[in-house]
């Protein structure tokens, strides 16, 4: 694995290099298992996903982390993104967290999160609100990489596997490329922290290059945990 610190390659400076992206989503589900340990009572389902993907930024950006884990660049949450037209700036949309690479330039790694509790709705909505917003070019308009970032209240493996295949089902409408073997998607493997992860190809709409997508699928508690009985009064 090649480490993220350091001098890139001048081609880099506007396109976030491919050597890193496993560091970067290895670091994210490794931080996300331990903040949902540390703070299981405000991580769970019934918080609004904004508020947990700011609190996930906020852990991975910490500057003792960072420089524990190798991780030269900054996490941001909850960024707009803008366009100019007609010498106007109109907001058109807002990216989870991103990743800035520890250069100067603009590469840029986006993270889209998507709560996903084994329905039919959560999974239209990790396609359609989420990879078609990197094909479109919303999301990381020039960059070739991308992260879709599952949060998981099922079997990660189950929701994992029943992702790459809604995927395949819709292979046309996502631009789907196909891959040495004829499918649409890598076999899923598990990562550290129990986060399983696979990958697709696409056609992006802004970029010439193929578009590599990268899935992790993250455990989301459905619920907070229960509060703990006070203690007993001793006998007198």
């Amino acid at each position: 694995m090649t480490d993220i610190v350091g001098t890139p390659d001048p081609a880099w400076l506007s396109c976030f290099p491919d050597s890193a992206v496993e560091q970067v989503v290895g670091y994210v589900a490794r931080s996300w298992a331990e903040l949902v340990t540390l703070f299981p009572r405000v991580h769970h389902a019934g918080e609004r996903e904004p508020v947990l993907t700011k609190s996930l930024a906020d852990y991975l950006d910490d500057p003792n982390r960072r420089r524990a884990g190798g991780i030269g660049g900054r996490f941001h949450a909850e960024r707009p993104v803008t366009r100019r037209r007609a010498g106007r700036v109109k907001a058109v949309g807002r990216t989870d967290v991103e990743y800035h690479y520890p250069a100067p330039g603009s590469a840029a790694l986006t993270l889209e999160f998507k709560k996903l509790q084994g329905t039919h709705g959560c999974r239209s909505a990790y396609r359609n609100k989420g990879i078609v917003r990197f094909l479109t070019g919303t999301y990381g308009r020039e960059e070739a990489r991308g992260v879709m970032c599952g949060l998981v209240t099922c079997s990660v493996e189950a929701e994992a596997e029943a992702i790459r295949a809604s995927i395949g089902r819709c292979r046309e409408q996502l631009a789907c490329l196909p891959l040495p073997d004829g499918d649409v998607a890598t076999e899923a493997w598990e990562i550290e922290s129990g986060a399983t992860v696979f990958e697709t190809h696409h056609r992006k709409a802004t970029i010439t290059d193929p578009f590599r997508l990268s899935h992790v699928f993250m455990a989301l508690a459905t619920a907070a945990p229960p509060t703990a009985p006070p203690a007993a009064d001793p006998p007198a």
